[in-house]
């Protein structure tokens, strides 16, 4: 009795996923016209895949934790968009890792420029240092700033597209969410922890017709990385140095016709992609939606 047991769970996990598999085959995404929430938009490659949504013809919202750096972002986005004679973007000053706030958010943008279709969460840092040495703080602030901070937004987002069974959520991780890294201790747990968010909601998301991406970026050429290599170990930089440095513009702009594809681990960058087709493997969402 005990052996159908194990069988019969095989067969059900077999037939959940052959139902997923047939949900989520579905034509390339269309963004003109379309709402985009970008958080931690106002810089990096949140900014740079703002300004590709805007050529997109797509409706963009922007939020940050920065004044100046928001107003600077919203500058250029409003500059794009009045050469492509677009719906002019707006922004917000937000800290997404606060659970009460992405509620009022996003239905404030949501007034203003209409139901969020795609949500892409940029929102990060990186603090880098050996792990006996890292204040016991760090480890919490990191797990707020890049985990927290996905979220909560993604929770309020996915109760909007769920009801209009339409949508799709994007959240980054790093290379540093598939291996972990030496003198990442704090900052590669929490980008392991989106890694699994996205696993989770990949699979309870595709029933309602809402599609997940999970953004697995190398090392980019941003100010929050000018920042961290202020911090980092040695040896780190010297790991880094073999892996290559890639500019923000290419990275969104790889990371964005991917996701139009539908693609759920996605990657930049010759070993990029390799860690990201060994990790693939191990989950059955990782293919082109067709």
């Amino acid at each position: 009795m005990n052996f159908y047991v194990p069988l019969v769970v095989v067969l059900l996990c077999l037939a959940l996923f052959g139902l997923l598999r047939k949900v989520s085959r579905k034509s390339k995404l269309l963004l003109k016209g379309e709402h985009v929430l970008i958080t931690g938009g106002t810089s990096g490659i949140g900014l740079e895949f703002a300004k590709l949504c805007l050529l997109h013809g797509c409706y963009v919202t922007v939020v940050g934790r920065s004044a100046t750096r928001l107003e600077e972002a919203l500058k250029v986005l409003r500059d794009l968009s009045k050469r492509l004679k677009g719906k002019e973007p707006i922004g917000y000053l937000f800290d997404v890792a606060e659970a009460n706030s992405c509620e009022s958010l996003l239905a404030q943008a949501e007034q203003k420029q209409g139901p969020i279709f795609l949500l892409i969460c940029c929102a990060g840092s990186c603090v880098p240092g050996y792990f006996e040495e890292m204040d016991p703080n760090v480890f919490e602030s990191q797990m707020r700033s890049n985990y927290l901070s996905a979220v909560y937004p993604v929770q309020s987002a996915f109760k909007r597209m769920k009801e209009l069974r339409r949508g799709h959520i994007v959240l980054t991780s790093s290379i540093g969410g598939l291996l972990g890294v030496f003198g990442y201790s704090a900052y590669s747990p929490s980008k392991f922890a989106v890694r699994g968010l996205a696993e989770v909601l990949y699979q309870e998301c595709l029933p309602f017709g809402v599609g997940v991406s999970l953004v697995c970026p190398p090392d980019t050429k941003t100010p929050g990385f000018d920042n961290e290599n202020k911090h980092k170990p040695r040896e780190t930089s010297l790991l880094s140095q073999g892996a290559g440095l890639f500019s923000a513009e290419q990275v969104a702009k790889e990371a964005l016709n991917d996701i139009i594809s539908r693609k759920f681990l996605i990657s930049v960058g010759f070993q990029g992609k390799m860690l990201a087709n060994g990790f693939a493997s191990s989950f059955k969402g990782n293919r082109k939606e067709s």
